[in-house]
């Protein structure tokens, strides 16, 4: 495991985790909305044992990187940015990984080199949560005095993520035919059934199918809310399957 350091186009430093293997394989690994809380880490390890290359980002504002305020056009700009770092580092074939918001941050950030994605917590449609359920009183008239909102970090290198008011209007803002239409590459995308959540997620996630090419598949883990605790090993199996088939190390 190495800690790796790059700049992204704003100039910003942003950090990143390689596990490396004897491969050209690899797999850059995009986190949900504000960090993964450890989940990453697990599952690139599980990759890595099996051959591949894994390469964890963290996105400006987010664990070690540098502070932003966070938007959905910065993330993809840094996952841009990292697809041309790890080019740089001599590696011949790249896989996404995707988790929740990071999902659309891969579909965004698609450009021909990329030969698969796995999204989890799959987010492919525009979704109109109602934020006043998500923040506290406080954070909602933070939101509205200042432009953004300070949210609170338990776990990581990082105390607080500064939640810009575009990222929250981005939730809201996704044309799947606009973004879906120009993926060329197989697409396994995995949802839960387990809470409301998922339940929204994996009927926008049926609609993308009519989008994405015919070899991509849509996979339903019964029982697993949106955080799929319990349910890791079953995302390991589904995902390395699907990365054995479509770049095999």
């Amino acid at each position: 495991m190495q800690r790796i350091n790059f700049k992204n186009s704003r100039k910003l430093n942003l950090a990143a985790i390689l596990y490396d293997a004897d491969s050209d394989a690899i797999v850059i690994m995009a986190h949900g909305f504000g960090c993964e809380s450890g989940k990453f880490d697990y599952i690139a390890q599980c990759l890595n044992a099996s051959g591949y290359n894994v390469f964890i980002l963290d996105f400006s504002g987010c664990g070690e990187s540098d502070d932003d305020r966070i938007t959905c056009d910065k993330q993809i700009g840094d996952l841009k940015s990292a697809i041309a770092f790890v080019q740089g580092l001599g590696y011949k074939r790249l896989a996404l990984w995707g988790n929740s918001l990071g999902s659309r941050i891969c579909l965004q950030a698609y450009s021909s080199e990329i030969i698969t994605m796995v999204l989890t917590g799959a987010l492919l449609g525009p979704v109109h949560y109602h934020w006043e359920e998500y923040f506290s009183k406080e954070q909602m008239n933070e939101l509205a005095q200042k432009g953004f909102i300070t949210q609170p970090i338990y776990r990581g290198p990082r105390q607080s993520v500064i939640i810009d008011k575009q990222m929250l209007d981005d939730f809201a803002e996704f044309d799947q035919q606009k973004y879906l239409s120009k993926i060329a590459c197989p697409v396994l995308m995995i949802n839960g059934d387990g809470d409301s959540e998922e339940l929204m997620l994996k009927e926008l996630a049926a609609k993308a199918m009519h989008y994405l090419p015919a070899s991509s598949r849509h996979e339903i883990i019964n029982g697993a809310a949106h955080r799929f605790l319990g349910y890791l090993d079953r995302i390991v199996n589904l995902g390395l399957s699907w990365l054995e088939e479509y770049i095999p190390v």
